[in-house]
């Protein structure tokens, strides 16, 4: 092992475009950034590459409009101070981006197309001109390596550390397996969600949530966490392709929704959005579809595009040319699809300005909570990532100007392992960890849920967690990934244990044994080190 110590003003961890834009926008405040990230790939560069965004020329669209859809949306655990910010600098983020070099879809105007996405109540969602979220990925990672951000690659951030009761740094391992601990004056979370943590998903395989857990031991409070949202129209097959995403804007170009029988049945679980009904409620219906009978032979149900024109086609579902190369034709073939695992809309509790419960500490992005409350409109996710993003890295270069760097500080993992070689037999086990922690969640996480499952549930992840317990860890490397799956274990049981209190179905929350809102229950669960 050879220690690494580094030092830095901002610190920010996680390479995805809330990562980015803060790491970019506190090097423009003139601060030294170090971006870290782990393997695995992050959720923007799997992105469908929409962003919502209300227009100033937009005649049928205004602020209130998109609040009262998110409203709507997440019920009444949204917090209304931090939609309405997200709503008011979405378009100036927008046109940060596109200064960058990020291009959007355009009518022959000039002017940018909007397109429809689940939940809204009119088209106000923009997408990336190549259809996929990646291309602006790659704009935003050239451009922050260009302006001086020194990047970490492959690192596993596994504590945050902690003085006179302010964050200061974080420990954990570089990308060859050595002990690396990093001093900062401020420390920005974007680490993601947790929808890698489910075993259908339709992240990268690198969002699974850590993030949440770090500020949890840092002194953090977590809200919503019961609130996994899932996207409901990814593909079935062929297998090369399956969990693409079929994007909620190809809905809104006029595409349906169908069961086994050719019935369009959204109809009757929301009269009046019907197949542009907000991912909720859709993935629900889906779900219950195919408990009743009426499913695909995937275990899901089918979209039929077959109508749409071809310029349509292609703009709002960016995964089309692959499928029509694997033998499948949109414009001839209905397209099977099926729910998975998409997006976390509970997280760290923060301010207006991202600042955590914790001093020196700022959360951005999916790892943050209560601005989609119970269930986020579709495309809100890349736009939340750059207005927070760029307010977290300006504040926190700002508040580093005025922060002496932390001396003194200490890590004593490294310390307590012997310098050997890894165990075949752990390895074995931890990796088989993972795996059940993703079938738990799916199992008795999932869409439908219930008392008896979630408790389930729990059982078994209380049995994972002694296995690991008494798992012998002397290799170092080893023993962080022991303390990652241990974080792991505990957020997949903080999910089901946040299910099992809300007795209640609301938002992308479906309790099968609580089948109805209650009004009572319209508030969030908050979640502490202490309680």
């Amino acid at each position: 092992m050879r220690p690494v110590k580094l030092e830095t003003d901002v610190l920010v961890l996680g390479g995805g475009s809330a990562g980015l834009c803060a790491a970019m926008s506190a090097r423009e405040a003139g601060a030294r950034v170090t971006l870290a990230y782990k393997a695995g790939g992050n959720a923007t560069a799997v992105a469908a590459g929409g962003y919502a965004v209300v227009l100033p020329d937009a005649a049928d669209d205004s602020m209130d409009r998109l609040m009262a859809d998110a409203l709507r949306s997440g019920t009444e655990l949204v917090d209304q101070p931090l939609l309405r910010r997200l709503a008011e600098r979405a378009y100036p983020a927008i046109e940060r981006v596109t200064e960058w070099g990020v291009e959007f879809y355009r009518n022959e105007d000039g002017s940018y197309r909007r397109f429809r996405s689940g939940g809204h109540s009119v088209p106000r969602s923009l997408r990336c001109a190549s259809g996929r979220g990646s291309d602006s990925y790659g704009v935003l990672f050239r451009r922050a390596g260009d302006e001086g951000v020194t990047m970490l690659k492959n690192a596993l951030i596994t504590q945050l550390l902690v003085k006179d009761g302010r964050v200061c740094g974080a420990a954990g391992m570089d990308g060859e397996g050595n002990p690396m601990m990093i001093a900062a004056k401020t420390v920005v979370l974007a680490t993601g969600g947790m929808a890698a943590l489910y075993e259908h998903t339709t992240t990268a395989p690198g969002l699974t949530g850590e993030g949440y857990i770090l500020a949890l031991e840092a002194g953090c409070r977590l809200r919503d966490m019961e609130f996994v949202q899932f996207m409901p129209t990814t593909l079935a097959a062929p297998p090369g392709l399956k969990g693409k995403l079929v994007n909620d804007t190809l809905r809104g170009e006029g595409a349906a929704i169908l069961n086994k029988d050719g019935e369009r049945f959204m109809e009757r679980y929301d009269p009046v959005l019907k197949d542009v009904a907000a991912r909720d409620i859709l993935s629900a219906a889906i779900a219950k579809e195919v408990a009743a009978g009426r499913g695909s032979p995937m275990g899901g149900v089918y979209v039929d595009a077959r109508h749409i024109p071809e310029k349509a086609l292609l703009q709002s579902f960016g995964a089309c040319k692959a499928l029509r190369a694997a033998g499948i034709d949109p414009s001839r073939d209905l397209i099977e699809v099926v729910p998975a695992a998409h997006f976390s809309c509970g997280g760290v509790i923060i301010d207006v300005d991202c600042h955590t419960d914790v001093p020196g500490l700022y959360a951005v992005g999916e790892v943050a909570g209560g601005i989609h409350g119970a269930n986020r409109l579709g495309a809100t996710a890349l736009t939340e990532n750059v207005v927070f993003g760029q307010i977290a890295g300006q504040l926190a270069a700002e508040e580093a100007e005025k922060t002496p760097l932390p001396t003194g500080l200490t890590w004593d993992a490294p310390d307590r392992c012997a310098d050997c070689l890894p165990d075949p037999e752990t390895e074995s086990m931890l990796t088989g960890s993972e795996k059940s922690i993703r079938h738990i969640l799916w199992q008795y996480g999932g869409i439908l849920r219930d008392a008896q499952g979630l408790t389930q549930g729990l059982v078994e992840l209380g049995y994972l967690d002694r296995q690991l317990s008494e798992l012998p860890t002397p290799n170092f490397v080893q023993q962080q990934k022991k303390r990652r799956l241990t974080q792991l274990v505990y957020l997949a049981s903080l999910v089901l244990h946040s299910a099992l209190r809300r007795t209640e179905s609301r938002g992308c929350h479906t309790r099968t044994d609580f089948p109805d809102t209650d009004p009572e229950q319209g508030k969030s669960i908050i979640l502490s080190l202490k309680h």
